[in-house]
């Protein structure tokens, strides 16, 4: 667990960290949110929220874990597996929107405020991760 929230190697690209601190995020989120959204509104405050940060969330998850398994080919085929996920989400929510579409009750303003959170948590945790990556550097001309 420390190699994935504590200082990572030299060069170990940030996948995994990202993955690990999203998910944590995601959850803490999504448990005081739906909490906050039961007591103000009930089920469908509680519904609206978690459904929101749920589609944020499937949508990191198809894009993070296209990565991780395009990079074990080369960084290329990891560029060309986002190409690829994206696609890839398009066709899933799709389907999810036709075959289980979200219940009127939840389609309400807890759901829109929890997946801009939840974006903005995303994005905010993938710099943070990235910024705190280790590189190493070296001069070509040595």
């Amino acid at each position: 667990m420390h190699r994935l929230f504590g200082n990572p190697p030299v060069g170990q690209m940030p996948w995994w960290r990202i993955l690990c601190y999203v998910t944590l995020s995601f959850v803490i989120l999504a448990i005081i949110g739906t909490i906050i959204g039961a007591i103000i509104e009930d089920v469908d405050g509680a519904g609206g929220f978690l459904t929101g940060v749920g589609i944020v969330y499937l949508s990191f998850l198809i894009s993070i874990v296209t990565v991780i398994v395009g990079e074990r080919w080369s960084m290329t085929s990891a560029a060309r597996s986002l190409v690829i996920a994206y696609v890839v989400k398009v066709v899933i929510f799709t389907l999810l929107l036709i075959l289980a579409p979200v219940p009127d009750g939840f389609r309400n303003g807890w759901m829109m405020v929890a997946a801009l959170i939840a974006i903005l948590l995303q994005l905010g945790l993938e710099a943070y991760v990235i910024t705190k990556q280790r590189l190493l550097y070296f001069d070509a001309t040595d």
